[in-house]
């Protein structure tokens, strides 16, 4: 990592995605990590490797969205083949059908762990590990001088608990930056929000306005995306070992189980009954701090001072519902086209309930949803820690794909503005620019909540 940094520059290393860096954790958590005050600033614990840092990744870290609860009445990873003792799941095995290069090791691998997130199990390609199981040995390879001249030689070794960690931790990295980052919320989610409001809403609309604030630059992201990302020869297939049928394979599955829900129903469908997540209590007020502004902001563009385009006399037919909010045709046509452009579409009743809903859970999507799979240069820093290619036996990323990967985050990692900035700027009534004011005030009380809360899980050994 010193390499890439002297090569990008450290000026280019991204802070704004890095908010937790791994290894710096005092001792006293499965008995590694160095103390507090003693640990040298070039320098990380080991830590990072732990299986208490797995479970911080996956219980305090990006995998909060995807653990589920086992259910052994249903088949499947989570369900009947679930190893005995199994309270949670993160199934991820699905990636080891994920075509290769030549010379690498698959993706894939389920985790599984008891009611209180300690880790049991890592199912990988049919196989069980534990943690008292064999640990294995790394393979190594070097240049040797022999009668034959040089030769390049690969020590034996064996696959055990710690491969199986590796594979399971750049997995869950490789799927979360792939699919729930890059497909889901910027081409999806970012995606349809700002095409369809520019296309549906007149640039006076207040929603439009909302939306633009919203989606401010997705259009320019989502294109530098296409062409930095995505391309044959772009960074995302340098950084992964994926070939171009894995590409298309990965970004299918990410399709075929997209499926919109609200912010809400998310987290209950996750079943967590017996730890808090973070993403769940933080998340859940932030949802309600956006779904408040909201239904307030549909009050006032819709009921108050509904939008007439310059006619008062335009609104649907009395078929469209007595709910105010299917009468605006813009709002009802921003809408349905919306829902066109998702995999799974949205509700198909049109009401100010539902509204509210879909347009909270966009909002929460694109800010809070987008940052807590985006804000992974923490997991970037160590080649060894959740890499995206390895090759069979080893226990560290390969050279060139770190080097890619690292310039990746670099490269993606300029500063944007924030929901909490000021984007009065954008309405046109002073009625909708105070509900602006409002938001921000209410969005920065959440915060020293969640400062707070910090806090109280730094005191308990937890992730901030």
């Amino acid at each position: 990592m010193t390499v890439i940094r002297t090569s990008i520059g450290e000026y280019a290393w991204p802070t704004n995605r890095n908010l937790m860096p791994w290894g710096n954790e005092p001792v006293g958590v499965d008995g590694c990590g160095w103390m507090l005050g003693e640990q040298p600033a070039d320098m990380w614990s080991a830590y990072r490797y732990s299986d208490r840092a797995l479970e911080s990744l996956v219980f305090d870290g990006i995998g909060q969205h995807r653990i589920v609860k086992i259910n052994r009445t249903h088949p499947g990873p989570a369900g009947t083949d679930a190893p005995p003792g199994a309270y949670y799941a993160v199934v991820l095995g699905f990636a080891t059908i994920l075509e290769q290069k030549p010379g690498f090791d698959d993706l894939g691998a389920d985790a599984y762990f008891d009611r209180n997130g300690h880790i049991l199990a890592i199912v990988r390609k049919g196989v069980t590990f534990t943690p008292d199981g064999e640990l294995g040995t790394g393979r190594s390879c070097s240049w040797h001088f022999g009668l034959l001249g040089w030769r390049y030689k690969c020590s034996a070794w064996r696959d055990g608990w710690l491969h199986a960690k590796l594979a399971f931790r750049g997995t869950l990295f490789a799927v979360v930056t792939l699919v729930d980052h890059l497909l889901s919320m910027h081409l999806t989610y970012g995606n349809a929000l700002s095409i369809t409001s520019k296309e549906e809403l007149p640039p006076k609309h207040p929603l439009r306005q909302l939306m633009q604030a919203l989606t401010y630059r997705t259009d320019a992201v989502n294109y530098a995306a296409k062409v930095m990302l995505l391309d044959e020869k772009a960074y995302i297939r340098r950084a992964t070992a994926l070939t171009e049928q894995g590409m298309h394979d990965v970004f299918a599955f990410g399709n075929s189980t997209l499926h919109w829900t609200p912010m809400l129903e998310r987290s209950a469908g996750r079943s967590v009954d017996s730890i808090v997540l973070p993403m769940n209590e933080d998340g859940e007020d932030l949802y309600g701090v956006l779904h408040d502004y909201v239904i307030r902001f549909l009050d006032e563009i819709l009921v108050q001072n509904p939008y007439t385009n310059g006619s008062a006399t335009e609104h649907l037919p009395s078929s469209a519902g007595d709910d105010v909010c299917a009468r605006d045709p813009h709002v009802v046509g921003w809408y349905r086209s919306l829902s066109r452009r998702l995999p799974s579409g949205l509700p198909s009743e049109i009401t100010c309930a539902s509204l509210g809903k879909v347009i909270a859970t966009f909002a929460y999507d694109v800010t809070a949803g987008h940052r807590h799979v985006g804000s992974v240069a923490s997991e970037t820093e160590d080649p060894c820690f959740a890499p995206w290619a390895w090759r069979p036996g080893e226990l560290c990323g390969t050279p060139r794909q770190t080097y890619a990967l690292a310039s990746l985050m670099s490269l993606t990692s300029q500063n944007q503005p924030r929901l909490a900035d000021d984007f009065t700027f954008l309405f046109d009534s002073e009625a909708t620019k105070q509900l602006w004011r409002d938001l921000k005030y209410e969005l920065d009380l959440l915060g020293k909540r969640v400062n707070t809360r910090n806090d109280a899980r730094e005191a308990a050994g937890r992730r901030r």
